[in-house]
């Protein structure tokens, strides 16, 4: 609920196993997970948007997951 910032959360995941994941700010999350699949990553997750966000996920060519949304 803060003005400017990512908007965030804790809760079960729906299905799968448990994870942490960090989001970073990005001015567009398509443009950003379309970088991170030219780079070597995997898109997990597609741009999706709900209220107030648009965010994706990426695995990097580690398998580590990171999250890009943008306002």
């Amino acid at each position: 609920g803060v003005p400017g910032a990512i908007p965030g959360g804790i809760g079960p995941t729906q299905g799968g196993s448990p994870v942490v994941t960090f989001f970073v700010g990005v001015e567009s999350v398509e443009a950003a997970l379309q970088t991170a699949e030219r780079l070597g990553g995997k898109v997990v997750q597609p741009a999706t948007s709900v209220p107030g966000v648009t965010f994706g996920l990426f695995a990097d060519p580690d398998g580590h997951v990171v999250g890009v949304a943008a306002q």
